[in-house]
């Protein structure tokens, strides 16, 4: 995935209504994210505090 392809799943995720999580280890660049994780191991405690 390019990093316009990031931008936009967080533009939709936005628009849905539904929380975006960036992984700081990934692809691209999210300007001000709402939630960022920097390893998969994080990933289960920050949706278990969404949800």
């Amino acid at each position: 995935m390019d990093k316009k392809g990031v931008i936009l799943d967080a533009k939709a995720a936005d628009e849905a209504s539904i929380p975006f999580v960036y992984a700081e280890y990934g692809f691209g660049n999210v300007m001000d994210p709402q939630y960022t994780i920097s390893k998969i191991s994080e990933l289960l405690e920050l949706v278990n505090k969404i949800l």
